[in-house]
């Protein structure tokens, strides 16, 4: 874009007419231009919202189509089939022919400084039917098929079913606690999980009003409904496990929380649906 140029000579005292004549530019863009700049940002803008092309962006903001274009191929916008429908953000494309070729790993903003990973995927096999990708992180299968006949190492491609908003879920349950567990307030991020109160088969949501963060040992008790929280934020225990004795683990990490309260988030929109609560602790009473 060449008013910027313009208007450093400008200051520097050289005349505008002077410098549109050399640059063959006309001089009302640049007046225009003048009083409220063309940034990137509104370029992209008007290209992701309203899905305009070259031309009727610079109709609108006073601005060369080629200018306009030159911006929308460096961003790798230039053409609308590179724009997710949905989102209005670029799309990423990755083409791989053999198994085992690493397809991407993306990092999506949960608020301001505070990214989390979704984490890569594998090519497990290629047919004519698709693309079979094994979601872990090793690069093994995520599930076992099947039963080994003999001793010898064997192995057996799995399709899995991931939900794909657990990643950003996670990230978004674990600010709202401050990265702690909301039952023993431990703050080591790699033994904590997002928790759902009401499960996908009961309607929950990926909110963090349906979400409780809770490390490894509090997050399998309160889904095998081990452990309960009521209404009131209160934690309770099963009575088999009150009674039970095995050890400082089960002492200290789970009676020793009967009856404690939950820790919440600052927030209060951050904090438990009540009525999810509800439903989750009646859950937990008919199974105890």
């Amino acid at each position: 874009m060449s008013y910027p140029l313009v208007h450093e000579l400008a200051a520097d005292g050289v005349p505008v007419a002077v410098t549109c004549r050399v640059l063959d530019i006309a001089r009302q863009p640049y007046y225009r231009w003048l009083v409220r700049p063309v940034t990137v940002r509104r370029i992209v803008g008007r290209r992701r919202r309203h899905r305009l092309g070259p031309v009727q962006i610079g109709g609108r903001l006073g601005v060369p189509a080629s200018t306009v274009h030159a911006v929308l191929v460096r961003c790798r916008i230039n053409r609308l089939s590179r724009i997710d429908r949905v989102t209005g953000e670029p799309l990423r494309r990755y083409e791989h022919d053999h198994p085992g070729s690493m397809i991407h790993v993306d990092f999506q903003k949960i608020e301001k400084n505070f990214y989390t990973a979704i984490y890569p995927v594998r090519v497990a096999a290629v047919d004519g039917d698709g693309v079979l990708l094994d979601v872990s992180e090793s690069g093994a299968a995520t599930d076992e098929l099947g039963t080994l006949l003999t001793p010898k190492r064997r192995y057996a491609a799995a399709q899995t079913k991931r939900r794909l908003h657990q990643v950003v879920f996670r990230g978004q349950v674990l600010v709202a606690y401050a990265t702690s567990c909301a039952v023993c307030l431990l703050h080591e991020p790699t033994l904590l999980k997002a928790s759902h109160i009401l499960g996908d088969a009961d309607g929950g949501e990926p909110a963090v009003t349906n979400g409780l963060s809770l490390c490894t040992i509090h997050h399998r008790a309160y889904d095998r409904n081990l452990l309960g929280i009521s209404v009131d934020a209160r934690l309770h225990i099963t009575p088999r496990l009150l009674v039970d004795k095995d050890g400082p683990m089960l002492l200290h990490g789970l009676q020793e929380m009967h009856g404690a309260a939950l820790t919440l988030p600052r927030k209060a929109n951050n904090r438990p649906d009540r009525d999810h609560l509800g439903v989750r602790f009646q859950q937990f009473r008919d199974a105890s």
